[in-house]
C-alpha cells in the first residue's frame, strides 16, 4: 500500500471532523466516489433522503459537468461534496503540471456549490508532490477506514456481511455511487446501523 496512504487512512476521521466540524458527531460517516452518476447516483440520494442522511460526494470534475442536475441535488440536499480530480486518474502516475491541473480543473467545476476544499485521491494514492501541492492551496485530504468494497466481485450479501462485522463507531466508509450494487448494499446496511443505535 501507498505509504501516505495507509496514514491518511488511519487519520481519515480525524481529518474528516477538523475539515467538516459538523459531521463530528456522527459515528459513521458515509463517502461516495466516482460520481455524480445520472441513475445511481439519484436513487441513491432518494435513499438517503428517505433515512435523513447527510453524506459526502467525492466527485469526479468530468462527470460533475455532464450531470450538473444530479451534482445541485446533491447540494441543495444538504451533502457535502468533494473533489476527485477532474478525469478520475491515479494522479501519481502524472508529472507535476498534470496533477495540479487535475485538480484545479476539478475544484473548478465545484467551486461554485462550495466554498471548503477537501480532496481524495483516485485509489487513495497520493505522491508527497501533489500532498505538499494541496496543503498549499488549503485543502484537506480525506480517505476512508472502511473500504466497502462495493466495486468487486464481491456478492452483495458478502460485502453487507463484512460490513457489519466491520463497521463499528468513528469510521468513514468508503461507497461508489456509480453502481447499482452500493445502493443494494446501502438499502440492506443502513437499517441494520440505525437498529444498533449508530447514529449516521
Amino acid at each position: 500500500m501507498n505509504i501516505y496512504r495507509k496514514i491518511l487512512c488511519l487519520l481519515s476521521y480525524r481529518l474528516m471532523a477538523k475539515a467538516m466540524p459538523d459531521l463530528a458527531s456522527k459515528d459513521i460517516i458515509l463517502t461516495f466516489d466516482d460520481g455524480p452518476h445520472p441513475i445511481y447516483t439519484e436513487k441513491i440520494l432518494d435513499l438517503l433522503k428517505s433515512h435523513d442522511i447527510k453524506a459526502v460526494f467525492f466527485v469526479v470534475g468530468k462527470n460533475a459537468q455532464e450531470n450538473n442536475a444530479t451534482l445541485s441535488r446533491i447540494i441543495a440536499e444538504g451533502h457535502k461534496v468533494g473533489n476527485h480530480t477532474y478525469s478520475h486518474i491515479e494522479i501519481t502516475s502524472l508529472d507535476k503540471a498534470s496533477q495540479n491541473d487535475q485538480i484545479d480543473k476539478c475544484q473548478n467545476v465545484i467551486s461554485s456549490y462550495v466554498k471548503y476544499k477537501i480532496f481524495r485521491p483516485p485509489m487513495g494514492i497520493v505522491s508527497i508532490r501533489s500532498i505538499i501541492y494541496l496543503i498549499k492551496h488549503h485543502y484537506h485530504i480525506i480517505l476512508w477506514n472502511i473500504d466497502s468494497k462495493d466495486y468487486s466481485s464481491l456478492s452483495c450479501t458478502t460485502i453487507v456481511d463484512k460490513l457489519r462485522e466491520r463497521v463499528k463507531k468513528k469510521n468513514i466508509v468508503l461507497f461508489h455511487d456509480d453502481s447499482a450494487l452500493c445502493y443494494d448494499v446501502l438499502e440492506q446496511i443502513i437499517p441494520f446501523w440505525r437498529s444498533n443505535g449508530l447514529i449516521l
